[in-house]
């Protein structure tokens, strides 16, 4: 069955957060996951003890492309570059004389940033030095097209199946759904023992409002979330303006709606905004919308701030 839209957007949110979590020889193997599903002329190549791996991390026999991967937690040009280097001679030195070397593809977990300006750099000198076709970056964005081409049950392995409930076809905004998408993904549990403060200024926001106390319960809840919503926007700063300003306009719709400074119309401005992103009316999308009304509604975007 083909993935709905709303499915494929949360697809590539489970990948990103899958993508942002993992670090050396884990990304390699989920690299070359992707690669065996896409490309039936790809070999991964396993290291072998004191030998290693020749500098090659897989390659595909017949065209001579030659693939390195590197995923450090943090990436410094100048040990990048060192690597770089080091597994390009091994390959001219092990590999070649077997399979020439045409093609040489740094894999590189830029978390999504782009690779250092020093490291496209040196790519174009060791194409020039090595008379190769190409040698180039291969990033985070390039392995997530190659995700997105797989079918349906192929991306299922790699990232989980999307259970029913799930389904966001029916927001609005498509960049909402893929931050509604990262949220689903890492929930949290709330324990039974583990306590959560609000902020002062949290509590004084709501009785200003005069938000009811099962709506106020609501966001209380929901701002246990908060660090959740908050690693998104570390991941991706833009969206952090996009995504409030939608929250914002939707929250000026529902003020226009409901002006009266009452418990009542506070409620119903509350779920007019919560109704218009969660269309779908489940569960695990309400409980994702909570959480970003709850975010923004600690910074003042949504209601009103207290003078």
């Amino acid at each position: 069955m083909t993935s709905s839209v709303g499915e494929r957007i949360i697809e590539r949110a489970f990948f990103k957060a899958k993508v942002l979590g993992l670090f050396g020889q884990a990304y390699e193997d989920f690299f070359s996951s992707i690669m065996q599903y896409k490309d039936r002329e790809f070999r991964p190549v396993k290291a072998q003890g004191a030998k290693g791996d020749g500098g090659n991390d897989g390659f595909q026999h017949t065209n001579g492309t030659y693939y390195q991967v590197y995923a450090p937690e943090h990436i410094e040009p100048t040990k990048a570059i060192t690597k770089m280097n080091k597994d390009v001679d091994k390959i001219f030195s092990i590999w070649h004389p077997f399979l020439a070397c045409k093609r040489f593809i740094f894999v590189l977990n830029d978390r999504y940033t782009g690779a250092p300006n020093e490291i496209e750099q040196e790519l174009i000198k060791i194409k020039k030095k090595r008379n190769l076709v190409s040698s180039e970056s291969y990033l985070c964005s390039h392995l997530e097209q190659d995700f997105c081409s797989l079918s349906d049950e192929e991306r299922a392995i790699l990232v989980g199946a999307i259970p029913t409930d799930y389904s966001i076809d029916n927001i609005k905004f498509p960049l909402l759904a893929e931050t509604i998408g990262y949220v689903c993904k890492h929930l949290k549990p709330v324990q039974a023992d583990e306590e959560h403060l609000l902020a002062p200024d949290f509590v004084q926001k709501l009785q200003f409002n005069q938000i009811p106390e099962k709506e106020a319960r609501l966001l209380k809840d929901a701002d246990f979330q908060n660090d959740i919503v908050e690693q998104y926007f570390s991941i991706y700063p833009s969206d952090r303006e996009t995504v409030r300003d939608i929250l914002s306009s939707i929250y000026k719709e529902a003020y226009n709606c409901f002006k009266e400074p009452t418990p009542e119309s506070a409620k119903s401005r509350f779920w007019f905004v919560e109704r218009r992103i969660n269309h779908c009316n489940t569960k695990v999308i309400q409980d994702c919308t909570l959480a970003l009304m709850a975010y923004f509604f600690a910074s003042c975007d949504i209601f009103e701030e207290p003078s």
